[in-house]
């Protein structure tokens, strides 16, 4: 999983286990970080080498990181936190992309929508799906300053308000 090139790091696993998902980061001339999600299958004994998410998870001159793979209902999902243009509400955004489970592609990434993103920015996605709750960080919502926890219930593209975990928490 370890490249001495990048950044490795945001790692979690699929629902059942078989799957890891991390992300590496590379840093550019300008010192701009971009990050790529990538997944690692369990073989017969061991990780098989990683190799990026497909589709248009990471959308290229993006930088696409922190995954999170949940059970949605019946349909298993991947959260993560990106900077792509076409449909942002600005900044860093949470996205989801539903995977199907027939062939293990990965559909078109779709934006969480205005009440969880903002024209700021919104990371560190992680789904409760025992409690149907989105958890992420924003620094562009009502807080008590910089990045603070907030969650909602719904997903993952409908959800109800959007509540601050207040203090201790923040």
């Amino acid at each position: 999983f370890n490249d001495a090139s990048v950044h490795t790091g945001n790692g979690c696993f699929s629902p059942g286990g078989d799957r890891f998902y991390f992300t590496k980061c590379s840093e550019g001339d300008s010192q701009i970080i971009t990050c790529t999600i990538y997944c690692s299958k369990f073989g017969r004994e061991r990780w098989n080498a990683p190799e990026t998410v497909p589709g248009n998870v990471n959308e290229p001159g993006s930088s696409n990181t922190m995954p999170c793979v949940a059970k949605v209902g019946k349909k298993e999902i991947l959260f993560f936190s990106s900077n792509r243009h076409l449909q942002s509400r600005g900044g860093y955004d949470i996205w989801y992309s539903v995977i199907d489970p027939r062939n293990g592609s990965y559909r078109r990434p779709q934006n969480c929508g205005k009440k969880i993103n903002t024209t700021s920015d919104e990371i560190t996605p992680y789904y409760d799906s025992r409690q149907n709750r989105l958890y992420f960080a924003s620094n562009g919502l009502k807080s008590f300053g910089g990045f603070d926890i907030y969650y909602a219930d719904g997903g993952p593209s409908r959800y109800t308000s959007v509540q601050n975990m207040g203090y201790p928490i923040n």
